[in-house]
């Protein structure tokens, strides 16, 4: 399957992340027609008119893959990437953005909350909240619940998305597991009462046999629905106008865990952990 394993307007040099000039002017075209008073569905159709490729053969441009490119800091040269747009240019377009999103271009799809998926705080590990803050330059923020805590993360709903987007190569579900830590850990303490309950002289024969029936039956709906859940995801991730927004995190996000203003982890239904893109490269672990 296509994919790319660095951010649009990059790619690996002789073993080190550099600018891939074609792809920065492209970019910075992006930046130029957002400010300059294009809408981003304007942008998106220009650019797949032109057949621009964000991946190979790839070229069907959207709002939201336009929108991608806007939010996304690294363009200032965070980490082990080099600067290809500067802090000014940057700021407009987010200024831009957000007096556009109090008109017509706010969209409900970007809106991660409570009610989408598990949201906690990187610091102490309880419950974030989305919250209107109109004092904020992006009008929301989130924040931990926990009173002794009460960490703020300023971070927008579209550069929510973006980070969301950025963590999900679309061959992550290939090798990962189908079931939830959770309920194989359930299935393991029932085994052991299971093994613990025919180990006994006085034995309750037809209570052991109930508790073997429950466990089947558990290791059926864990292994059942886990599949149907990761086939449906990785049917949609592979079609070629994939991308991702509200409905999708609902469906393949079980949790997002803040860690600052840019940067977050999350937890796929299956259990498998993304974070941010290591150094070698790998942006994965399994725990």
């Amino acid at each position: 399957m296509d994919n790319r394993y660095t951010p649009f307007g990059y790619h690996v040099e002789d073993g080190a992340i550099s600018i891939a000039e074609t792809e920065a002017a492209i970019i910075r075209q992006i930046f130029s027609d957002y400010i300059g008073g294009k809408s981003l569905k304007e942008i998106a159709a220009e650019l797949t008119v032109r057949k621009v490729e964000y991946l190979p053969q790839k070229w069907q441009w959207n709002k939201n893959r336009v929108v991608r490119v806007i939010n996304d800091i690294r363009y200032l040269g965070k980490d082990v990437y080099a600067a290809i747009v500067d802090e000014s240019t940057f700021r407009k377009a987010q200024d831009m953005k957000l007096a556009r999103n109090t008109q017509t271009e706010y969209d409900r799809n970007t809106v991660i909350s409570q009610s989408v998926t598990n949201l906690v705080c990187g610091k102490c590990g309880s419950h974030a909240m989305r919250v209107h803050d109109n004092r904020s330059k992006f009008g929301q923020k989130y924040v931990c619940t926990n009173k002794e805590c009460g960490t703020e993360y300023r971070i927008s709903a579209d550069m929510m998305i973006t980070m969301i987007a950025d963590l999900i190569p679309k061959d992550i579900l290939a090798s990962s597991e189908t079931d939830k830590p959770d309920i194989m850990m359930e299935i393991h303490q029932m085994e052991q009462e299971i093994a613990r309950a025919i180990e006994y002289a006085d034995r309750d024969t037809e209570q052991i046999r109930r508790m073997i029936l429950e466990c089947a039956n558990k290791k059926y709906q864990a292994a059942s629905s886990g599949r149907a859940n990761l086939d449906k995801v990785k049917q949609n991730i592979s079609r070629e106008d994939f991308t991702v927004n509200r409905k999708v995190v609902m469906e393949l996000v079980s949790q997002i865990k803040l860690i600052s203003d840019e940067e977050i982890e999350i937890t796929l239904i299956n259990g498998q952990v993304l974070r941010k893109e290591n150094p070698d490269g790998d942006n994965s672990t399994i725990e």
